[in-house]
């Protein structure tokens, strides 16, 4: 009986380690401090385990057969900072798409094959580009008109694919060459080798002086035609060089003055920019291109402006700035008559102190 009242006790105790006695456990240096072994120890360690077990046997055994888990470290505090991203969270997720080096990206090799393609396109037409500029030096060297080539071409068309209608063409061609050497006499020659005043052979040296006169003075119109229109082509590129020059000063000068004027300048430069190239288009269209140094200043005033309203438009007001402290004695508001000595005059600081320290006492 005595022995079954043990076991109850020891039941009750076990219950009671599981609910209270762990968290009290710490607190004794037996539990707290492991148990250090001796020869002793170990030789009587059969003897004791027949041996009946007391309460704190039991407490002891209890303590040890269920350890704490290992603490995780946290604050001072005793809360997680649940801010701080976990172990995991910080690496870096291996599934992302991550960007591939510049000379492998499709838009870099998309550009590269528009580059490939057109230096070839350049490579292709460099041949027929050759060839027109040499046939546009000997219309230019010959005085050949766009008509001319295009009649010599469709005679030889017919040469090579028609050659009976090129024969009447060719006749054609013929008979109008024999009238322009002189071969043909001229009606007026013709009439007087009828009526017998010059024979037919003096007719035909008259006809041909005739034309020789007729083309040589062809030939000079033509050569000072040319020479008129390379001089005004020259004369155009000179005056255009200058206006060009002109309107380039005048832009740097305007430029360096707006940026003295306006710290924001560098910001509304594109803006301006864009609206100075469409007015200038605007005007080109018009018949009225931009010539002077004037008419550019106007321009480039023209298109501030509305740059700057249309900025206005859509950013906030500025902020309106702080006037700076004046030191010195500032007269304080003015007290009303009912208010404390002095009436409805402004007092001084001075004043003040005195008045706040007659009232005191």
């Amino acid at each position: 009986m005595p022995e079954a009242r043990d076991v109850g006790a020891e039941t009750d105790t076990e219950t009671v380690v599981d609910t209270t006695v762990i968290d009290t456990a710490p607190n004794d240096t037996d539990a707290s401090s492991p148990a250090v072994s001796s020869p002793a120890d170990d030789q009587g360690a059969n003897d004791a385990a027949s041996e009946p077990k007391s309460t704190l046997d039991i407490v002891r055994s209890v303590t040890r057969a269920k350890p704490e888990p290992a603490a995780t470290a946290t604050p001072a505090g005793g809360k997680k900072d649940e801010t701080a991203p976990d172990a995991a969270e910080g690496k870096p997720d291996a599934t992302k798409d991550e960007l591939p080096p510049f000379h492998q990206h499709p838009r870099w090799k998309e550009k590269q094959a528009e580059v490939v393609q057109l230096r070839s396109e350049v490579q292709s037409l460099q041949a027929p580009a050759k060839q027109y500029r040499a046939l546009e030096t000997f219309m230019q060297n010959n005085q050949l008109s766009t008509e001319d080539v295009t009649n010599a071409l469709y005679v030889g068309t017919l040469v090579r694919n028609n050659p009976a209608q090129a024969v009447e063409v060719l006749e054609e061609m013929l008979d109008n060459l024999r009238a322009e050497i002189g071969d043909v006499l001229p009606d007026d020659l013709a009439k007087e080798v009828a009526d017998g005043f010059i024979t037919e052979e003096r007719a035909l040296e008259l006809s041909r002086a005739r034309a020789e006169a007729k083309r040589a003075t062809s030939h000079a119109d033509t050569v000072v035609k040319t020479t008129k229109e390379k001089d005004q082509q020259a004369e155009a590129q000179a005056k255009a060089t200058a206006i060009a020059k002109d309107l380039s000063e005048a832009v740097a000068t305007w430029e360096a003055d707006e940026r003295k004027r306006d710290p924001s300048f560098a910001k509304k430069q594109p803006f301006i920019v864009k609206a100075v190239q469409a007015e200038l288009a605007r005007r080109k269209a018009a018949g009225k291109p931009v010539t002077t140094k004037a008419e550019a200043r106007e321009v480039l005033d023209l298109c501030r402006n509305q740059v700057n309203t249309d900025l206005k438009a859509i950013l906030p007001a500025p902020a309106p700035r702080r006037q700076p402290h004046q030191s010195g004695n500032r007269d304080q508001p003015t007290r009303g008559s009912g208010g404390g000595a002095g009436g409805g005059k402004k007092l001084s600081t001075l004043d003040i102190v005195r008045n706040r320290g007659s009232l005191s006492d």
